[in-house]
């Protein structure tokens, strides 16, 4: 009797066993790989996926952060996806788990409870190549949601990463600063990959820069008050970059000529409203310049020697600056200007402007008294 339960105990345990493992047996079919991807995809959900990616390169992150990205391609880019999933339903018809040369293919890899095949997503990595700086720049890649750094070989490319959806910060530090060109950036389809920037347009648009050209700008206008009331002395210019020094001389001779008529300068600098639409910023050869113009206003009054009253001598002008950036003192310098006189309402038809107009701007002036000139 004993004999006869033990039988019946081996055999239950015998269909327990042949159970469990057929069961295991489904579990490891490669179709279960691809269910769970699609999954993953419409959970958007990388959870789904552990244990179940293999990269081409071992270098590449494997992580939340950088699968997350391919799901939300695969779940932007259905005619991708549908790519993909035919390639992988085509391997399990033919039996042939190897690497192919599509983005994501099943591939066999060991036992799986050292027994079935074990079935896993290969995914082909990419490299992303920099392009656009110019030569003095110094260009540092960063993908968000990435535990680590992207690493950068000697070549100027980064990598290796999944392919997906990203948003990239590219920080390029030169002589003006440095400035961000943040993006989202699709890699898929090729083993490389190209960023192109535009240095050039990042620094136009940087507000940290605009605002120091701005200031160059603002110290040369006030400066010509300085100017005109110093018997036009040239040296009160602060922020120019040598272009006036040949013409002091003349300029002396000039005055002296018309000084003893003179009783009289005042000068003020009321502002200026800055015409961004013309506003460019370049590189080139080794140099960075500037151009834009800018609607000045100046109040200015003269008084003849023997008169009691003021002439008012005030003018508006559309002042076009040529600027150019000094490595050695961290500025912006005047490299040449050219004066258009104005109508008061000259600025009213740019699209893009910057306000600089000054509330209670100082007065200043230059007499001539009985001991002689004073400023």
């Amino acid at each position: 009797m004993k004999r006869k339960w033990l039988y019946i105990l081996i055999a239950s345990l015998a269909c327990v066993v042949i159970a469990i493992l057929i069961t295991l047996q489904q579990l490891s079919k490669p179709g279960k790989v691809v269910q769970a991807l699609d999954e993953a995809i419409t959970e958007e959900s990388s959870e789904s996926l552990d244990g179940l990616l293999v990269v081409d390169d071992n270098n590449a992150e494997v992580s939340n952060g950088s699968i997350q990205p391919l799901l939300r391609y695969l779940k932007k880019n259905n005619n991708s996806y549908q790519v993909i999933k035919d390639g992988l339903n085509e391997q399990i018809e033919k039996d042939n788990f190897s690497a192919t040369s599509q983005q994501i293919s099943l591939v066999e890899d060991g036992k799986k409870w050292g027994i079935f095949p074990d079935y896993k997503l290969h995914v082909n990595t990419a490299f992303i190549k920099v392009s656009g700086q110019n030569d003095n720049d110094e260009v540092n890649l960063q993908i968000e949601g990435l535990e680590n750094a992207i690493e950068e070989n000697d070549d100027g490319v980064y990598g290796p990463v999944l392919p997906g959806d990203y948003q990239v910060v590219l920080a390029i530090r030169n002589n003006l600063g440095t400035v961000t060109d943040e993006r989202e950036m699709e890699i898929w389809g090729n083993n490389q990959v190209s960023l192109i920037t535009d240095t050039d347009k990042l620094v136009k648009e940087d507000e940290t820069i605009q605002r120091d050209v701005m200031k160059a700008l603002d110290t040369f206008n006030s400066d010509m008050s300085k100017w005109t009331t110093s018997e036009f002395d040239l040296s009160t210019f602060t922020n120019v970059a040598g272009m006036m020094d040949s013409d002091q001389t003349m300029v002396n001779n000039e005055f002296d000529m018309i000084k003893e008529h003179i009783g009289e300068i005042q000068s003020q600098y009321k502002g200026a409203i800055v015409n961004l639409g013309d506003f460019d910023i370049s590189y080139f050869d080794g140099d960075w310049t500037a151009e834009v113009s800018a609607f000045v206003s100046y109040d200015e009054k003269i008084k003849l020697k023997e008169e009691d009253t003021f002439e008012d001598a005030s003018y508006h002008s559309v002042r076009f600056y040529e600027l150019t950036y000094d490595e050695d003192a961290n500025e912006w310098l005047i490299a040449d200007f050219v004066d258009t006189l104005a109508a008061d309402n000259e600025y009213q038809d740019w699209e893009n402007t910057q306000d600089m107009m000054i509330k209670d701007p100082p007065v200043l002036k230059w007499n001539r008294t009985d001991e002689g000139t004073t400023i």
